[in-house]
């Protein structure tokens, strides 16, 4: 009985011999790998943020730089300031003039764009590039109107178009008149489908994805079509944290949960519309080489003690 009582106790501790330095490497390598993983993919993610940023940022100042153009033409000022002077119905012959060449504008910058419009003093369109459908629309209250009459350009959030109901982004540019006189706007009718498919060709592991939030937290890019200037993660209580430093104009990673899924984000702004970019991605997708790790070193303890034993 002794004899066997020995045997167990040094079996037991040569057994102990081997799991321990065993343990206590799977311990630290499950310490490190987690660390080092999730550093990588957080960096990751802040990268791409920064890439895209940059990206849309160079995109839409391309945008504005088109828009402001055709503002400043010589056609969109003269009949411009002809309506401003006899009204809409007195510079019929004009404002065909000016629609040819909205027309001619839109065949060349491509199917990005839902209209180009000009519309006089009290946001009423007078001209448009698809075949008069948007003359008559009335864009007093719309808030890119106002500033351009501000003389300023509004690049802020996107709006359901009022003739189609689809996301876009108005360009709106003021136009004057040779002696500096406000004489109507120029909007450029931006698809924001022109942006989501830019944005969300990016791929970000298995399920990760980029979005965009405008200045109040609302979502104007996201795979989700659904979430499209209806959902604001502003009033997400598990995203307040980074949502709040989207909004500040800040730079970095948080991690959050997103209907019941933990996740982390990589964030940038784009200064120039004061909108923030995030990219992100499920903790558990890039975790799982950390969870496999730990199965292979169970197994494998288990299997040095079977043969210790």
């Amino acid at each position: 009985m002794k004899k066997r009582s020995l045997n167990f106790k040094l079996l037991a501790g040569g057994a102990l011999c081997v799991l321990l330095p065993l343990l206590a490497f799977a311990v630290f390598s499950d310490i490190r790998l987690t660390k080092d993983l999730k550093a990588a993919n957080e960096q990751n993610a802040l990268n791409i943020a920064k890439s895209l940023s940059g990206l849309t940022q160079v995109a839409l100042q391309e945008e504005i730089k088109l828009a402001r153009d055709l503002a400043v033409g010589n056609t969109t000022i003269d009949v411009a300031a002809k309506v401003a002077e006899s009204g809409i119905a007195g510079a019929s012959a004009d404002i065909q003039r000016l629609e040819q060449k909205l027309v001619n504008a839109m065949k060349q910058i491509g199917e990005n764009y839902e209209s180009i419009i000009v519309c006089n003093t009290d946001g009423i369109v007078y001209a448009d590039s698809v075949g008069g459908t948007y003359k008559g629309m009335a864009l007093k209250d719309r808030e890119y109107f106002q500033d351009a009459k501000a003389n300023k350009i509004n690049l802020s959030t996107p709006v359901k178009s009022k003739k189609t109901g689809n996301p876009v982004l108005p360009i709106c540019i003021p136009v004057f008149s040779p002696s500096g006189q406000f004489t109507g706007a120029l909007a450029i009718v931006l698809k924001i489908d022109f942006l989501s498919e830019k944005i969300l060709a990016v791929k970000v592991g298995k399920t990760g994805y980029p979005f965009i939030v405008d200045r109040n937290g609302l979502i104007i890019v996201h795979p989700n079509t659904k979430h499209i200037l209806e959902l604001n993660l502003a009033t997400l209580k598990d995203m307040k944290s980074i949502v709040d430093k989207m909004l500040g104009h800040q730079t970095g990673v948080d991690s959050y949960t997103f209907e019941g899924v933990d996740k982390i984000a990589g964030f940038a702004p784009i200064v120039l519309t004061g909108w923030s970019i995030g990219v992100t991605q499920p903790t558990g997708e890039f975790m799982g080489s950390v969870i496999a790790l730990r199965k292979t070193m169970i197994l494998v303890s288990v299997i040095f003690l079977g043969i210790a034993m």
